[in-house]
């Protein structure tokens, strides 16, 4: 293994991987945990599908989101990202009397470039809800949105 491979793996290990215990141990206030709020935010995912982007896979947990996105030739990913934030943040606030800001300022995207990846990242997604315990299988979970051409990946 090379050193570049090897201090990736060690990032990771220290900072990338430890965030996600914390989400799958429910860390944080939680605000997506109710039903009412996970709707909220699946809504608007789907309200420019086909329009501003291509929607394909998301999952939405009690404490973050993931989502597999193409943005239409028009469009940029952080402005797709801007109205999702902005739009969910005032709907989620006036639902349970919150008031400022609502998500991170931060995004951790990436770039899917070939299938294997593409793969890769739905399974992640549609089983964060098994890996957190929040479902025995990944269908068991109502705010995961997995496209039919991934379902054989997953059963």
């Amino acid at each position: 293994m090379g050193l570049a491979r090897r201090l990736r793996n060690e990032y990771h290990a220290r900072f990338t991987d430890k965030i996600q215990s914390w989400l799958d141990n429910g860390y944080g206030k939680c605000l997506l945990r109710h039903p009412r709020q996970q709707e909220i935010v699946a809504t608007a995912f789907h309200h420019f599908d086909s329009d501003r982007y291509i929607l394909d896979e998301y999952v939405v947990m009690p404490n973050h989101v993931h989502v597999i996105v193409m943005p239409a030739d028009t469009e940029e990913l952080k402005d797709i990202l801007h109205s999702w934030k902005s739009f969910t943040a005032n709907r989620l606030n006036e639902a349970h009397g919150g008031v400022g800001a609502f998500w991170m300022d931060e995004n951790f995207d990436h770039w899917i470039r070939h299938d294997g990846k593409l793969s890769s990242a739905v399974r992640y997604t549609a089983m964060n809800p098994v890996k957190a315990g929040l479902a025995t299988q990944w269908s068991d979970w109502p705010w995961t949105r997995v496209g039919q051409a991934f379902l054989p990946d997953l059963e």
